[in-house]
């Protein structure tokens, strides 16, 4: 499969501004992709795991979400940082950020009445 022109452009600038980047193409073997790169990274260094709407990419592939279970397992055990940056309306970059902390050891609870305290 080949990449469209704007896609390698922006691979390129994301390149030079230090992101590991892979096409889009890959992102359906995520979880490969973030165990071959947990492997390689170091201490700072980032990955754009996906770019798009990444809940509703879960809902239609199931690779996309047992990588996207993988990354959020990454971050539990605090291996990664995850954040992400708007592209669009409708789309984002998914970044991974290498780190070292100690794990998430407690589920916090979410909900409207607990916030409003």
């Amino acid at each position: 499969m080949t990449t469209p022109l704007k896609l390698h452009r922006a691979l390129a600038v994301l390149a030079v501004l230090g992101f590991q980047c892979f096409p889009v193409a890959t992102t359906y073997n995520l979880e490969n992709l973030f165990g071959n790169w947990l492997w390689t990274s170091e201490i700072g260094d980032t990955l754009v795991y996906f770019q798009g709407n990444l809940a509703a990419s879960r809902q239609r592939h199931p690779q996309i979400d047992a990588g996207a279970k993988a990354l959020w397992q990454g971050y539990m055990d605090g291996l990664i940082h995850l954040t992400q940056r708007r592209l669009s309306d409708t789309g984002y970059d998914y970044i991974a950020t290498r780190c070292a902390r100690k794990p998430v050891t407690e589920k916090m609870m979410f909900s409207a009445s607990v916030m409003s305290k």
